[in-house]
Formats: structure tokens, sequence, C-alpha cells
């Protein structure tokens, strides 16, 4: 493709993006049947975490590892049995919208080098108003 060891050619990009929203869904849905809060301590999660891998390892391992060690320790807020604090809203489309902006690499200061997300902040803005 070119020489940046990170660059990754469309198809590869489309088979890793389609497997993450993949897992994302079925973790979603399992996510309503489950519990709010899944608890572990610091030593269960050394238990986990702790060892560097020996070798580089494939998305496929690192993926099921961030989703069998790693995301299901954390308080489902869009749960609906969840009822502390919420700090947002995690629906889908949000989620969706929010790998937009991360890929895309919004740093929104000016104008003049992004017209059409400004300009949609102040439309949505007006909005509210």
């Amino acid at each position: 493709m070119n020489d940046d060891p990170l660059g990754l050619d469309p198809e590869t990009m489309r088979r890793l993006g389609y497997q993450t929203v993949d897992m994302l869904v079925d973790r979603h849905l399992a996510l309503a049947e489950g519990p709010v809060i899944r608890r572990a301590d610091r030593s269960e999660m050394e238990g986990y975490l702790s060892e560097p891998p020996e070798a580089a390892q494939g998305f496929d391992e690192i993926l099921g590892r961030l989703g069998e060690n790693v995301l299901p320790f954390a308080s489902v807020i869009g749960h609906r049995r969840y009822f502390a604090f919420i700090p947002g809203c995690p629906t889908w489309p949000v989620s969706l919208g929010d790998l937009i902006v991360s890929i895309s690499n919004f740093e929104n200061s000016s104008w003049l080098e992004l017209a059409g997300p400004s300009d949609l902040e102040l439309v949505v803005l007006d909005w509210f108003k």
C-alpha cells in the first residue's frame, strides 16, 4: 500500500470494522439481560491483563481479550436497571456518531479548517435556542 507501517488496505479496514461492530452489537444485545455491574477486584483484573504478550497479536485475539477481560468489568450505563449517575446516552446512533467523529479526527477550532462541522454545530445550537 505505502510505507506507513500502520496503514491498512481498504478491505482490511472494512473487515476489522465489521468485526468490531459485530462484537459490539453482540455485547449490546447481551447486556440488556446481564447484570448491571460485574465487579472484579484488582487481583482478579491483574490475572487477566498484567502480563504483556510474548509477541505481536492479531486483531482477532486483541478484540477477543477486550471482549472477555475488559469490557465485561464496567457498569452498563444503558441498562434498564441502571439508576446511578448517567454521564451520557449510550444509544447505538450516538455510538455511530462517535465513531464518525473519532475516525474523522475533527479539531473544530476554526471555520477555515472545518466549515461543515462548524456550521453543523451552530445549527444544532440554534435548534436548542
